[in-house]
């Protein structure tokens, strides 16, 4: 019989879905997309940003990817989440590997390391959480959640 040492995954509280609009300086530079590995990454482009909901956990909040706009969708439907590795970077794995993040003002702070998420590389877009680079500010963009009709018969 095997063990899982994880709880289970969090699940939203709500439905909202929203997008992770980034700031810089007080102009807006894009939003919060993901590379082809999985990686977050800066985005110019609103149809390339990741969209996102919040789900709270045990007094954190971590953020779970609801679309795949930058990269392949992944081949299992296994629920992917915000995470912070060992070298500051930001990506997206699954629930064992998930950080929480918190809200400061206009600034997303990793939990684990109490980094505010920054863009590492201009000239990639990568992002980490990291005060020593360019730190950002976010903005919350809720999304419109379309509802199909169910046709009656």
């Amino acid at each position: 019989m095997s063990h899982d040492t994880h709880p289970p995954a969090p699940v939203p509280t709500t439905a909202t879905v929203f997008r992770l609009s980034l700031w810089c300086d007080g102009a807006h530079v894009g939003w919060l997309g993901e590379s082809a590995s999985e990686w977050a990454m800066l985005v110019p482009d609103i149809r390339r940003a990741l969209l996102l909901q919040a789900c709270p956990y045990n007094g954190a909040v971590y953020y779970r990817a609801t679309s795949w706009c930058g990269a392949p969708r992944p081949v299992s439907d296994i629920p992917r989440y915000m995470a912070v590795s060992a070298d500051a970077c930001i990506g997206f794995y699954s629930w064992a590997n998930a950080s929480g993040f918190t809200r400061e003002g206009r600034h997303l702070v990793a939990d684990d390391a109490g980094q505010k998420l920054a863009l590492q590389s201009a000239r990639s877009g990568d992002l980490c959480a990291w005060n020593g680079c360019r730190v950002l500010e976010v903005g919350f963009e809720p999304v419109a959640t379309v509802v199909s009709a169910r046709s009656r018969g």
